[in-house]
């Protein structure tokens, strides 16, 4: 057999393969919405007086990611669990508002679920960096409200790419436990 014949066999060989793994009914999740909360209740913290709009800031912004998905009448609810927000691990924040961790968990509600079919923990980290510069340079540290914008940007892509790859038989209830 010559090389070329070869290739074309692998090729052939490796397309079959993949079409056979892929699922046959694979669906994106139909949202039929996002909810964020803020659960800082566990321990002692101030955030929420600094950023009383994240919460919805978080909304928005995910909703928005997720609006492909989005369908009135859909089968799965997102909710979005913040459970930090914290300045190098202190929850009682100073008062220009620092922070730099924002953590949280992502829950899914499907049709006849009770409980999540499938949870997923966030956890970002910010950190200001140390910057050599020549002496002709000045360099300006960012602004707080440039560690929110990053943190929440950061957050919202990662719940919305985690939500979006997920398929609807993979959120079989029986299934759930094996998925989380």
């Amino acid at each position: 057999m010559s090389f070329h014949k070869k290739q074309s066999a692998i090729l052939a060989l490796f397309t079959a393969t993949s079409l056979m793994a892929a699922p046959i009914c694979a669906a994106p999740l139909d949202i039929a919405d996002v909810t964020v909360v803020t659960n800082l209740e566990a321990v002692e913290a101030n955030a929420l007086d600094r950023w009383p709009e994240i919460a919805g800031d978080l909304t928005i912004a995910i909703t928005s990611g997720l609006a492909d998905h989005l369908q009135e009448g859909g089968d799965y609810h997102i909710t979005v669990d913040v459970t930090e927000i914290s300045n190098a691990g202190t929850t009682l924040l100073g008062n220009d508002g620092a922070f730099n961790q924002l953590n949280g968990w992502v829950y899914i509600d499907g049709p006849d679920s009770e409980e999540p079919l499938k949870k997923m923990w966030i956890e970002l980290s910010a950190e200001e960096g140390a910057t050599l510069a020549p002496s002709d340079i000045t360099i300006v540290a960012p602004k707080r409200i440039a560690f929110y914008d990053a943190l929440v940007t950061a957050f919202t892509y990662k719940v919305v790419s985690e939500v979006s790859e997920l398929q609807t038989e993979w959120l079989v209830p029986e299934q759930a436990e094996e998925n989380t």
